[in-house]
């Protein structure tokens, strides 16, 4: 059994080709496995549409996460709404220990999906509907960290990890 209990965002830049690559590492306890994954960009471009494809397959992969391909849920472009049905689907199928990953575009206490800047308030209310005991949260857009207190207060009765990669300054990698 694995609990992720960290993970490492190890990012590559190139300046020749001006693009950017999030790759996930994860760090594991031995104790219960994550069973479903939504996996999401906010912003339908190239780059934050890659993150996706390599956040898949990290979520898939023996050495990664080892989670069924029934029970991962991408969407690129994703708006609020897609979130609540992914939410609502991994609902369904009685996903207990879920992760749920975003890349996308971030302001202080928002996140940009579909186009739509998502209140702190809203993105932690939605977060709140899963029906989940264990939830992973791991945001890859500047100043996510901003988010993390909105969450951690407003996401009750749930065992809830937060990684963001950066903080409220879009600087620093940050947790809770």
């Amino acid at each position: 059994m694995k609990q992720l209990i960290a993970i490492i965002f190890i990012t590559f830049i190139s300046l020749c080709e001006l693009t950017i690559q999030t790759v996930p590492q994860y760090i594991y306890a031995d104790e219960t496995e994550i069973d479903g994954a939504i996996i999401i960009s906010g912003v339908s471009n190239p780059a934050f549409n890659g993150d996706v494809s390599r956040y898949h397959t990290a979520a898939t992969a023996s050495n990664g996460l080892g989670i069924s391909e029934n029970n991962i849920i991408t969407v690129q472009g994703a708006s609020l709404s897609d979130l609540v049905q992914s939410i609502t689907t991994m609902n369904n199928r009685g996903i207990d220990n879920l992760y749920i990953h975003v890349s996308s575009h971030g302001l202080e206490d928002k996140i940009l999906l579909g186009g739509q800047r998502v209140s702190a308030d809203d993105f932690a209310e939605v977060i709140s509907n899963s029906d989940a005991e264990d939830i992973t949260v791991s945001i890859a857009a500047c100043k996510s960290g901003s988010l993390i207190d909105e969450l951690s207060s407003e996401v009750e009765g749930k065992n809830l990890n937060v990684f963001t990669s950066s903080d409220i300054k879009g600087a620093l990698i940050s947790s809770y």
